[in-house]
């Protein structure tokens, strides 16, 4: 019965998969949003390669679908955290002098997989039994199984925690994203680290394919909820922080992504109150102020505003 599950729902979770893709691909300028939808193609990948493992109807064929299929698991990890890395503001370590040390497990995974018949390195030994229409492949996992299988849940991990950590003290909107990340993330991976370790009585054929795919849809809620992609932190340090002067972003969209204590202070209101929300929104006198100016992208200028009954002179510099 299992078997047939695994042959029904892939194709809806490929659909599901295909959908997030797309819908991130539309965020293509922003940083993150292209890498999250190759991680999105690469579960839609394993998917197919596993669902063609199931019905390939010969053992040679059945083997060759499994090399593939265990071959695309080695992109998601290092896919993840690509995107974790530019999320975060970490793009140095794309670089092409730092991304390639990321990617020697994975391709060694490849190169042994298709090998593995000479020297029993990821799978030490193989049963296969038709069920039906089904074939399936069994295994006893070799030591560089093993090696890799820790080495991606490695990556996961470090993502996650790099995600987690620069969100923790953000502002609200920015920790909802980051949760649905997350969860989007963290779950399948769960799934497979108790299929892995056998967690799971009776289930033959490993289902995180399936979890990874559907967890996509936290990533989706992220996006479309939460406007992961269209309400983005920009990097900050502890002199933005603690600075004096207050400093305010707004979008091409005249929406407030960001704001430091200072600004904060001056507007009277919190991050929470005015992140996401149109700069209109900003209370006299701030309002009008950034109503005169919304068409203006570069600017050094002095304001005076009318405060607690007091008139203040404002040393105003607006940067594109």
């Amino acid at each position: 019965m299992q078997y047939v599950v695994f042959v029904l729902l892939p194709p809806l979770a490929v659909v599901v998969s295909l959908a997030v893709a797309v819908y991130a691909w539309r965020y293509r300028p922003t940083p993150g949003a292209t890498v999250l939808a190759g991680y999105m193609l690469a579960i839609s990948g394993w998917l197919a390669a596993s669902t063609l493992e199931l019905l390939a109807g010969s053992e040679p064929a059945t083997l060759l679908w499994a090399k593939v299929a265990y071959s695309i698991t080695t992109i998601v990890p290092v896919a993840w955290l690509a995107f974790a890395f530019q999320y975060t503001g970490r793009q140095k370590w794309l670089a092409t002098s730092r991304l390639p040390l990321f990617c020697v497990i994975p391709l060694a995974t490849v190169l042994l997989a298709y090998t593995n018949d000479r020297h029993g390195l990821v799978w030490s030994n193989m049963r296969f039994s038709a069920v039906g229409d089904v074939s399936a492949l069994d295994v006893d996992y070799g030591l560089w199984f093993w090696i890799h299988r820790a080495y991606s849940y490695a990556l996961i991990l470090l993502g996650a925690i790099l995600i987690g950590k620069e969100r923790i003290g953000s502002f609200r909107l920015y920790r909802q994203q980051s949760v649905w990340l997350l969860i989007g993330a963290l779950t399948p991976t769960l799934v497979s680290f108790a299929y892995t370790l056998g967690l799971i009585p009776g289930l033959r054929q490993d289902p995180s394919p399936l979890a990874f795919a559907f967890a996509n849809l936290a990533f989706f809620a992220g996006m479309a909820r939460f406007r992961l992609f269209d309400l983005r932190p920009i990097a900050r340090n502890v002199l933005v922080e603690g600075m004096a002067d207050a400093m305010l972003v707004v979008d091409n969209r005249d929406r407030i992504v960001d704001m430091n204590p200072a600004a904060q202070v001056l507007s009277g209101l919190t991050g929470d109150d005015l992140l996401g929300q149109p700069a209109d929104q900003i209370p006299h006198p701030w309002g009008e102020v950034l109503h005169n100016f919304r068409q203006v992208t570069d600017v050094h200028a002095d304001v005076a505003v009318e405060q607690g009954g007091r008139r203040r002179y404002y040393s105003l510099r607006i940067s594109p």
